[in-house]
């Protein structure tokens, strides 16, 4: 931990592709520099590279999903996250956006990369409820059965690095074998 401290920051990157969303919706400055300082929270300088490069942030209107959403499984929406109203009025905590920005660009991530490995549900369940500081949030209230959600939760997870449990022994082994298949997985796109 105090070695992870010590560890500098990677410097902030800027987001290369913003769309409009339907019905013509447009970004804002303000809502640019909010998407843009919780994708800079990721730790992980390779991930936040990756997302500020291949992913198109596109402005969308509010919807009864989420305030955030990755695009699609069609090849053309893929690799967009659809950033909705709800997104700026709703979410409330800047650990909130950060958390479902990372999710969701792990599940674009997913898709746009072709991966189908399994991703074990217990270490995706551990670290779904793993908190994000500063306000302690994480996805336990999220809903989410598929491949791509469960390589969502690791994708976040190795963003943010979060400590990896001590407690725990057989899930402390099953997390750290799964950040080593993420990075074997995941090297050739990075």
């Amino acid at each position: 931990m105090a070695l992870e401290r010590r560890l500098p920051n990677p410097p902030p990157v800027a987001i290369v592709i913003w769309d409009s969303g339907d019905q013509g919706r447009r970004w804002s400055p303000a809502e640019k520099e909010v998407v843009n300082r919780a994708m800079n929270a990721l730790a992980d300088h390779r991930v936040r590279n990756w997302m500020a490069k291949n992913v198109h942030f596109e402005r969308d209107p509010p919807d009864n999903t989420s305030p955030i959403s990755a695009g699609g499984t069609t090849l053309g929406d893929a690799n967009k996250l659809r950033v909705k109203d709800d997104f700026f009025s709703s979410v409330t905590t800047t650990a909130r956006r950060e958390n479902l920005l990372a999710f969701e660009a792990g599940k674009v991530f997913w898709v746009v990369n072709g991966l189908t490995y399994p991703v074990s549900k217990d270490v995706a369940g551990a670290m779904k409820t793993t908190l994000h500081p500063p306000n302690g949030e994480s996805l336990s209230g999220t809903f989410d059965p598929d491949a791509a959600s469960d390589f969502a939760h690791v994708f976040r997870a190795q963003g943010f690095r979060f400590r990896i449990p001590q407690e725990d022994k057989d899930l402390r082994e099953k997390w750290e074998t799964e950040i080593c298949e993420f990075e074997k997985r995941v090297k050739p796109f990075l």
